[in-house]
């Protein structure tokens, strides 16, 4: 494996995020964005604010390097397909959750996940997510979809009469 770039951005890490319309623009993992519209990007963080600064449809120009090469490419922004927000749920927390008795219960947890570390279990209620209140999937969904830049974020479950709390770091 060869050595990480002094700047830019490792393409696989976003593409890990879960973003696949990428692909469609021609950049593949290992791709590094190294500028967003001719500006210079140093962290994750900063690729991720430059993105979301940008309206819905509107263009933005990234440059790659791919095998020494840098070329630009043009992007066209679109929202986070809520299709796939069950499966960065699963990958980032670890959970798959379903409408239950006015709530979400917690249908499913994946073995050595964040949520199973911090002991979730099946039948549980997911009561809310960075701090907010959960009633829906939808409402879980869209919920998922601002998290998935995060490191972090509060679970909030509920099991029997008691409900906790925790900070959990999110799988990347």
């Amino acid at each position: 494996m060869g050595q990480l770039p002094l700047q830019g951005y490792y393409l696989l890490l976003l593409l890990r995020s879960g973003s696949l319309y990428y692909l469609k623009a021609g950049l593949k993992a290992g791709d590094v964005i190294t500028r967003v519209d001719g500006r210079d990007l140093h962290s994750r963080d900063e690729f991720e604010q430059r993105v979301e600064d940008h309206t819905e449809g509107t263009k933005l120009v990234v440059t790659r390097r791919r095998e020494g090469n840098e070329d630009d490419v043009e992007l066209v922004t679109a929202p986070f397909p809520a299709a796939q927000a069950d499966d960065l749920a699963w990958r980032l927390i670890g959970v798959g959750v379903a409408e239950a008795d006015g709530g979400l219960v917690v249908r499913r947890v994946r073995d050595g996940s964040p949520a199973a570390r911090i002991g979730v279990q099946r039948g549980d209620r997911l009561l809310g997510l960075g701090g907010a209140p959960l009633d829906s999937v939808g409402g879980f969904r869209r919920k998922m979809i601002e998290l998935r830049g995060a490191r972090s974020t509060l679970l909030s479950i509920g099991r029997g009469p008691y409900q906790y709390n925790v900070q959990i770091a999110l799988a990347r």
